[in-house]
């Protein structure tokens, strides 16, 4: 949704677009990402900045293939060609090239989606919590020397 839902919208229906692609509007955004990815057949992530998008991962835990711009931490879970198509930020030729290819090879998108659930896979909430838990528990021993501090793991 935004100030160019109209001109998209007949612009989709100008192109032939209108029976598959969806615009949801302003609607409970969890409610709009899980109806969308069950509707999915790829998802892709244009971004011009990013962080560590959870909605990337989101993706590939629902065996959706993705292409996404390489910003932020997107290069951290997407290998090029084994677990997603990277794309130059701001370059709409190379995305409109990624979609072609993911849109005309099942073979490709079945490996990227099943490399994809393996990254989505070791990247679950529990596994980063504790991820995160061992980092401040060893900063903390090398901070104080483990003078007698028992760091234990969650």
């Amino acid at each position: 949704d935004g100030p160019q839902r109209r001109e998209l919208e007949t612009l989709a229906a100008g192109l032939g677009f209108s029976s598959s692609v969806r615009f949801y509007g302003r609607r409970p955004w969890r409610e709009v990402l899980w109806r969308w990815m069950r509707e999915a057949d790829l998802f892709i992530l244009p971004s011009l900045s990013e962080g560590m998008p959870l909605v990337l991962l989101e993706a590939m835990a629902q065996g959706l293939p993705v292409a996404a711009t390489a910003v932020g931490g997107i290069p951290e879970l997407i290998t090029h060609e084994r677990t997603g198509l990277l794309v130059p930020p701001g370059d709409a030729t190379a995305l409109a090239s990624a979609l072609r290819r993911l849109l005309a090879d099942e073979g490709l998108r079945h490996s990227l989606s099943r490399a994809g659930l393996k990254v989505a896979e070791k990247n679950t909430f529990e596994r980063q919590s504790g991820r995160v838990a061992d980092l401040v528990a060893r900063l903390a021993l090398a901070r104080l020397g483990n003078g007698g501090f028992q760091a234990e793991t969650v």
